[in-house]
């Protein structure tokens, strides 16, 4: 999460160890052992799917891809460090270098993978709200363009206090662990600011959007059926269409029939659109359940943190930090449970 919760990570470790310096096997130790393995096998995997597989190459899956990456970074920087941070009750005996590293995961790349999610909410909504402009509009260019600008955005937001930390406030990291230095750091008052910016705010647009797709999807249902169509019927044994008058159309047999297909809504592209419309809202509603499951925990425990002087229950921070620390191992889950196509590449690779 942030610096602050960072500090407070580290600090409640080294209470709950008993700050001795031999090798403890705890709970955290073992989840984050647990989290580094599946986090960097499942996001791993599916980069390799997408890097092989050209048919998943689409604009929507360049969300898929930046989120997966900001995973697989996470699980193969940040939990191997906290292993061996909690493996040594919770003492840092791995440098400065591996503290900028550590810190930097956890202050930009952990906010990007909010973002991440927001960015796929938003992506959605769009696509339902105003699926004329999406179309004519959002390409693969477009969506790397705003993927990367979010990333911009996040390292010039989050990155200053981690770069001044390191150059003239950090303490020595054998006896103060790999946290920032709060207290000198001119950017502290900044914390809740980027708090509410970075974690509290992508959660609630997400939130948000679900309801919103919900209504849009609901109007456009009842647009659909208000439309009045021309009354048109197919001739059982000469196939051609004809009006209600008994006229028959210019257009003749199987493309008339294609045609009335089509307008009813029943063709077959229709039906594959639609389809693609429904697992795309089921992969957002799937997210944000996750999300609000593996973030609210942790957001609620370090809010009332900060609210409450001396405020510490090991048990709700062992159960808010394990949920957060599934979310990077639950993506992938449910990017397969969701995308039919994905599953059948990752078989194909599979087979190969």
């Amino acid at each position: 999460m942030n610096t602050s919760m960072d500090s407070l990570n580290t600090t409640q470790r080294s209470n709950s160890s008993g700050g001795d310096g031999d090798l403890r096997v705890t709970f955290p130790t073992v989840l984050s052992l647990i989290t580094f393995l599946t986090g960097t096998i499942f996001n791993g995997t599916l980069l390799v799917v997408f890097a092989k597989d050209r048919s998943l190459r689409t604009p929507f899956s360049v969300y898929l891809v930046n989120l997966l990456l900001a995973n697989f970074t996470c699980s193969v920087i940040l939990y191997p460090m906290d292993f061996i941070s909690n493996l040594h009750s919770a003492q840092w005996l791995i440098g400065n270098q591996a503290c900028t590293a550590y810190l930097y995961t956890t202050c930009v790349i952990e906010a990007g993978i909010f973002h991440c999610h927001l960015l796929i909410a938003l992506n959605r909504m769009w696509a339902v709200v105003h699926p004329i402009s999406y179309r004519s509009i959002h390409s693969t260019q477009t969506a790397v363009l705003l993927c990367l600008g979010t990333w911009v955005y996040i390292h010039l937001a989050a990155l200053p206090e981690v770069v001044l930390d390191a150059l003239y406030y950090r303490l020595p990291v054998e006896t103060a662990g790999c946290i920032i230095n709060v207290a000198e750091n001119p950017l502290r008052s900044y914390d809740r600011v980027a708090q509410l910016l970075f974690y509290h705010l992508p959660h609630l647009l997400m939130l948000l959007s679900v309801p919103i797709i919900c209504c849009a999807r609901r109007r456009s249902g009842l647009r659909k059926q208000n439309t009045v169509m021309p009354n048109y019927s197919i001739h059982p044994h000469t196939r051609v269409l004809t009006d209600r008058r008994g006229t028959q159309s210019s257009n003749t047999v199987l493309e008339g029939a294609d045609r009335l297909q089509g307008i009813g809504g029943k063709s077959v592209a229709g039906i594959k659109a639609r389809t693609r419309k429904l697992r795309g809202f089921l992969l957002l509603l799937l997210l944000t359940s996750s999300v609000t499951i593996c973030w609210l925990p942790i957001d609620v425990y370090y809010t009332m943190n900060s609210q409450i002087e001396d405020f510490k229950d090991e048990l709700f921070f062992q159960v808010a930090e394990t949920l957060f620390s599934l979310q990077t191992t639950v993506d992938p889950l449910i990017f397969m449970f969701s995308m039919k196509n994905l599953r059948v590449a990752l078989r194909r690779l599979v087979h190969c």
